[in-house]
């Protein structure tokens, strides 16, 4: 990056600013189970800011991914209204497209989605680079809105002289790594929201996706690894949607076979037939759910355990693993 000539603000290398949209994709955790991904970053207000973001990927090794809340906190410096996201204090303000994201995540979790546990994942957690989920966006560059566009100033990269040409030329490359980089990484679940974009997520996602009968405003396919699922933007969505959402992520395995069945399945073979303890329930139970929350699952069998008469302490593994037993049910 360059800054003008008195020293004041960052000035846009086409180069740099080519390099970014090309290897920038997102935040989060690429070993995630869970997967979303959006049209654009929101921000973008000034090529100012723009260039500044460019700096700090330039400064964090250009990565394809980074963690959210260490970008976010060098972006902080030059822009301090994005530290209100992050205060640590209680009283961060809960930003509008990350309030739905977190909201299906948590629920997926088995977690009841309160307001205030939405703002304190989003600041202790949310896109971090061990964390729970991975963010991704289609478009590279920010923007505040669809009829927002600074970058037609940039005449070095003709591609840019209008949104229609810039989607024209960068959605489906991009498209393109993404596809690659989940059949390398094989999440569990991919949520793609903006029903604009509708067309490019069944792209995405191989083929047709189905409406689901309970919704008609989510749409569904599976490839047998991935469950693909398409939404409206979360800015507009309602808490009742995103529960559903993350109730049918997270609480079905890919089977359909509700987690309520499998974890009574689960918590009886483990007192009565396989002689195995809390340690060995749970990490069982996290391998067919992934998301769900291992403080208060480990409660809740130690609970069952200790309703029906069984000590929780001095367990030892049965002679017969948890798959094992499993298949041997079914």
């Amino acid at each position: 990056m360059q800054r003008s000539p008195n020293g004041s603000r960052l000035m846009l290398d086409p180069r740099d600013l080519r390099d970014f949209m090309d290897g920038f994709y997102g935040y989060g955790n690429p070993q995630a189970a869970l997967w979303f991904i959006g049209m654009e970053e929101g921000g973008g207000n000034s090529l100012d800011e723009v260039g500044e973001r460019i700096a700090i990927w330039d400064g964090l090794g250009r990565p394809e991914c980074a963690d959210l809340a260490v970008y976010h906190d060098r972006l902080s410096a030059g822009f301090p209204a994005i530290a209100a996201f992050f205060a640590p204090d209680g009283s961060a303000r809960i930003q509008s497209t990350w309030r739905g994201l977190i909201r299906i995540l948590l629920k997926a979790k088995g977690l009841t989605p309160t307001r205030e546990k939405v703002r304190d994942y989003q600041v202790s957690k949310w896109g971090r680079s061990d964390g729970e989920a991975r963010l991704l966006n289609l478009l590279p560059l920010p923007a505040p809105s669809t009829s927002h566009w600074p970058y037609s100033a940039i005449e070095a990269l003709p591609e840019l002289e209008s949104r229609q040409k810039y989607l024209q030329a960068w959605a489906p490359r991009r498209l393109a790594v993404i596809r690659r980089t989940i059949a390398a990484f094989r999440p569990r679940d991919v949520v793609m929201y903006g029903a604009t974009y509708n067309d490019l997520w069944e792209e995405l996602a191989g083929g047709r996706m189905e409406q689901q009968q309970q919704d008609a405003k989510v749409r569904f396919r599976s490839d047998g690894t991935t469950r693909y699922w398409a939404i409206g933007h979360v800015s507009r969505g309602s808490n009742a949607t995103f529960d559903a959402i993350g109730q049918s992520v997270g609480l079905s395995d890919p089977a359909g076979i509700p987690y309520s069945s499998v974890y009574e399945f689960l918590c009886a073979g483990a007192r009565l037939a396989w002689g195995f303890g809390p340690d060995e329930a749970i990490g069982g139970f996290l391998e067919l759910y992934p998301y769900a929350d291992e403080a208060s699952l480990r409660r809740e069998l130690e609970e069952d355990f200790a309703r029906n008469g069984q000590d929780c302490e001095g367990w030892t593994p049965g002679p017969v693993p948890f798959q094992d037993a499993a298949r041997a049910e079914n």
